[in-house]
């Protein structure tokens, strides 16, 4: 019933943007995706599925500000279920190089982080971005101010506030916490020859009303070769450390990462491997010796993009979790993808 109240929602704003002048620019971004087993211990579902519908609308509000809203619809448990994903007011007009945003949405963080699910390179969420963020990204509500430094070099700093009852997916309105989410992020700009590096850094700070502490440091790193409207090769990684103390005990040090090259053909045709490494720095058994642990996968993948409109997508995702302590783990999945977009969509930087 949700759903269906989001699309009519949807096209009856269609309707309104084509009689009037306002600029309004509306999208649906429909992402299918499905998994199935790859080995007799995998954990997919064996199913092809909606991950997730999402409606936006943006428009400038007036000749200073602009205006974004995002809806996404999606199964969870089996139940159809409609969220509020981004919804801000903000402006680049202001002042020079400064711009801002007010509201709810993805934290200017990293590089996954900054895009919708549907627009990700690969199919699957990366251990990394999993643990320590949401297989959807960080959202929350607050204020992002970025500035691009009068510098004789391209760096962009970004900062922001949000206010932090609740990290990652949630239903509830969590609690107060001790004190706001804060987090930057640094950006620049490198060409080498044929290829455009985007290098970033980032540091988040968290105190739970739990009295838990939570800090995250890493680095994002994009790497571009285009030839005409070709993308002919690929280069995203990123490399997080976070360090947890819960009230009540010990610092909980992990260090995650992957890295993802791949190669575009002119045909439409990509390829691509995607690497992930996630370890437990401090994990100790009972003796308080040091024990060794891991999650790694590697996963090729196939995919066709016809235009910047449509994606499909093949992968087979290889997974083993390993521990001194424990019998190792093996995780195969047969992963599928089909991504389509109706309507206007707005340009990324990079």
């Amino acid at each position: 019933m949700g759903l269906c109240l989001s699309v009519g929602f949807f096209f009856s704003a269609h309707q309104v943007q084509a009689q009037d002048r306002t600029g309004m620019k509306t999208s649906v971004a429909v992402d299918l995706v499905g998994e199935f087993a790859g080995n007799p211990d995998s954990e997919a579902v064996d199913q092809f599925v909606p991950r997730s519908i999402d409606l936006m609308f943006y428009a400038p509000i007036d000749h200073l500000f602009d205006g974004t809203l995002s809806v996404a619809a999606h199964q969870e448990d089996g139940a159809a279920l409609v969220e509020l994903h981004e919804s801000y007011v903000g402006s680049d007009k202001l002042i020079p190089g400064l711009k801002f945003r007010l509201g709810q949405f993805f934290l200017g963080i990293g590089r996954l982080n900054r895009f919708h699910q549907h627009e990700w390179p690969f199919i699957s969420t990366p251990i990394v971005q999993s643990r320590f963020f949401d297989d959807e990204g960080l959202i929350d509500s607050g204020l992002e101010v970025s500035y691009l430094l009068p510098l004789p070099f391209y760096l962009d700093l970004t900062l922001g506030a949000t206010n932090g009852f609740v990290y990652g997916h949630a239903h509830d309105a969590g609690e107060k916490p001790k004190a706001p989410t804060h987090y930057l992020h640094l950006l620049s700009f490198l060409e080498f020859d044929a290829i455009d590096f985007q290098p970033g850094l980032s540091m988040l700070n968290r105190n739970a009303a739990d009295g838990s502490k939570m800090k995250l440091v890493g680095m994002d790193l994009t790497g571009k070769i285009r030839s005409g409207k070709v993308l002919r090769f690929l280069w995203q990684s990123e490399v997080w450390q976070r360090s947890f103390t819960p009230l009540d005990g010990k610092e909980e040090i992990s260090t995650g990462a992957y890295a993802f090259p791949q190669y575009g053909f002119d045909s439409g045709a990509e390829f691509g491997i995607r690497f992930d490494y996630l370890t437990v720095n401090t994990k100790k058994d009972a003796t308080g010796s040091k024990v060794g642990n891991s999650e790694t996968a590697i996963v090729p993948t196939l995919g066709y993009r016809p235009s910047e409109f449509s994606t499909w997508r093949m992968a087979y995702r290889i997974e083993k979790i390993e521990s001194d302590d424990t019998d190792t783990i093996d995780n195969q999945v047969l992963e599928f993808q089909a991504t389509y977009i109706l309507g206007a969509h707005p340009a990324h930087d990079f």
